[in-house]
This record gives C-alpha cells, sequence and structure tokens, in this order.
C-alpha cells in the first residue's frame, strides 16, 4: 500500500465545502488535474460514475461512503489495484478542516505511489485552495 495525507484550514463554512465536493460535475473546477467527472444517480453510498484524469482514459469510480457533511470515501478499481480518496471535514472556528488520504492497494501499489506521489503531493495544496475560494464565493451568495 502506498499513501499521502494532508490537511488544509480553509475559511469557508462546512456546508459551503461540502456543497463543492457532492457536486462532482463541479469537480474540475478545483481539481486541476481533473479533465470531467459525472455520477450515474445521486451522491450516495453506492453510486457510481466516471473521471477523466489528465493523460489517463476515463475511469469508473465508486462513491463507497457519505457522511453528509463530514466527508466521504470513493474508490477508483484500476488493473490489479485501486485508487482511495477518503475526504473528511470538520467544522473549525474559522472555517472548515479539509482530511484527505489518498491511497494506493494491490501488488502496483508502490509503484504506482513513485510514479503519481509527487503530482498528487504537489497539487492537493493548490486543489484545496481553489476548492476553498469556490466554497467562500458559494457562502457568500447564499
Amino acid at each position: 500500500m502506498w499513501a499521502t495525507e494532508g490537511t488544509y484550514d480553509a475559511r469557508a463554512p462546512i456546508e459551503a465545502v461540502w456543497s463543492q465536493y457532492a457536486d462532482v460535475a463541479r469537480w474540475p473546477r478545483w481539481a486541476e488535474d481533473i479533465v470531467w467527472a459525472s455520477l450515474d444517480g445521486p451522491f450516495q453510498a453506492g453510486s457510481s460514475g466516471r473521471v477523466r484524469y489528465r493523460r489517463t482514459p476515463s475511469l469508473r469510480f465508486t462513491v463507497v461512503v457519505v457522511e453528509a457533511p463530514r466527508g466521504y470515501i470513493t474508490e477508483v478499481p484500476l488493473l490489479l489495484a485501486r485508487l482511495t480518496f477518503d475526504h473528511r471535514l470538520t467544522a473549525t472556528e474559522g472555517g472548515t478542516r479539509i482530511a484527505e488520504r489518498i491511497s494506493f492497494s494491490g501488488p502496483p501499489a508502490g509503484l504506482l505511489g513513485r510514479i503519481q506521489g509527487p503530482r498528487i503531493k504537489r497539487s492537493w495544496p493548490m486543489a484545496m485552495a481553489r476548492l476553498d475560494a469556490l466554497a467562500q464565493d458559494r457562502a457568500a451568495s447564499v
């Protein structure tokens, strides 16, 4: 297994951050490595969709857990591996603490981590800053 974790203290309230997470079609607005994403059905455990990351074909993903507005887990099956995103939100006095754990499991996990890990670690803080900005804009407009 290979994993990386990070936390980001957003200024947006938890409900506004959650609304960005739960709107799958908007994921590319804050995650620059996502070209497009779609979900077949409501944002709930058991729903599946497709996502296309830069430099990859489109991939199927499944929403495994939803605990609105505290977090969710998605899994992307890969050839002999699985990519898991565990997103956790905690309301704070100043906004929301975003905690994410991204992991590869399966026989090629170590190799996938060495190949994709540096890009994931580099792009994650920027994605969280964009997510926060979009969530703040949404909170201000409500």
